[in-house]
């Protein structure tokens, strides 16, 4: 008896380890973020080991985590989520006025110009972190409520928010 609960054991572990091995986190970039790479990953498992930034913990852009919210007078939204994790980018892109909804490589593909176009920091005015991010959004006069939640490099914490 006791042989058959040992074998039943590994059996559930093996099966876990495949199962969690198959899941795919396709919000993970596997392109290199920053300047250039000479070699573009195409998979997750050719990404980039070292994260895929050019200098990992923020120093590409400044901050590490940047998330925008944006709802309209028509009712739609925009999400747009940039995340630098451990080893890895995560990048979501959600815009209903265009009807287009991405993630990992797609979703960097759309905001790497947008947030390359944004220079804030801790010390920023809040009115000119968010006059940036609609300039670089192209959000409009639209826009009914507006939050933006940034990690900056140094581990600051900030959200800012419009309410129209």
């Amino acid at each position: 008896m006791g042989r058959n609960k040992y074998r039943f054991m590994a059996g559930i572990a093996i099966s876990s380890v495949m199962v969690l091995g198959a899941c795919d986190r396709g919000d993970v970039v596997t392109e290199h973020v920053g300047d250039e790479s000479p070699t573009p990953a195409n998979t997750p498992e050719e990404a980039d080991p070292a994260g895929g930034v050019d200098e990992p913990g923020g120093v590409t852009f400044g901050f590490t985590d940047f998330v925008v919210e944006a709802e309209f007078a028509e009712g739609e939204e925009l999400y747009a989520s940039y995340e630098e994790e451990r080893d890895q980018v995560v990048a979501e892109y959600r815009n209903d006025l265009e009807g287009e909804t991405f993630e990992g490589n797609e979703a960097w593909d759309e905001l790497e110009p947008v947030i390359e176009g944004i220079e804030i920091d801790p010390e920023t005015p809040d009115e000119e972190v968010i006059a940036s991010v609609m300039d670089a959004f192209e959000l409009g006069d639209n826009v009914t409520s507006l939050t933006i939640s940034v990690t900056y490099e140094d581990g600051t914490d900030e959200e800012y928010e419009l309410e129209e």
